[in-house]
């Protein structure tokens, strides 16, 4: 575009913005900017989708697929049955990585100190871990329970929580992603873990082995 263009094309552009609104006339048909707003158009078509059927049977499946995972967890990994006895010993001390502090100001441990919980708190049950789905275990929990020689807590690999609580008619846990399997290295079920002095003793054993 030469010189002479541009001025005027830039001239051109000064007088339009400087002409009153009256003189400013629309050349074609003139409409208004109708767009719809981006959250409210989501919210009508998820409210849309929610009263189809196929909404309400996903709904359902969803439920389901929930109330049975509680009802009946994924069994732990990696445990087998006992077909020997095992036992050995873990050492609850830790190793302080820093200082604690009661609010009060009171250090309780310093950085680099080795403290042994069971010191503080002893481990009052025996902790029984089983696999659910198996009668024979099952029994043994029963077994030591109603020997009232101990207290016993009751973990789950594997099974239903709900049917071994009505069996044994005592409280069942379930050992959620094998967290306490893998802390004391439980390999095969039945397993104990008790208190020894300062560590705790983990026996695993074959149903037999008690007979």
């Amino acid at each position: 575009m030469s010189l002479t263009r541009t001025l005027s094309f830039v001239g051109a552009l000064c007088v339009l913005a400087a002409a009153p609104a009256s003189a400013q006339r629309a050349v074609g048909p003139v409409y208004d900017i109708v767009e719809p707003d981006m959250l409210k158009e989501l919210q009508r078509k998820a409210k849309q989708y929610q009263a189809t059927p196929e909404y309400r049977q996903k709904l359902r499946d969803s439920k389901k697929r929930s109330l049975e995972r509680a009802a009946t967890p994924t069994p732990v990994v990696g445990i087998t049955p006992a077909f020997r006895k095992r036992s050995y010993y873990f050492d609850p001390t830790i190793e302080v990585e820093e200082d604690i502090v009661t609010p009060e100001g009171h250090v309780i441990a310093r950085k680099g100190q080795r403290v042994n919980p069971l010191e503080q708190v002893p481990w009052r049950h025996t902790w029984f871990f089983l696999d659910g789905r198996d009668p024979a275990q099952v029994q043994e929990l029963r077994r030591l329970i109603s020997s009232r020689t101990q207290l016993v807590k009751a973990v789950l690999v594997a099974g239903t929580p709900t049917d071994v609580m009505r069996t044994v008619d005592h409280r069942v846990f379930f050992d959620q992603q094998g967290l306490y399997t893998t802390q004391f290295g439980i390999r095969s079920v039945p397993a104990t873990v008790r208190q020894e002095g300062l560590r705790l003793r983990i026996d695993e054993y074959p149903i037999e082995a008690r007979r």
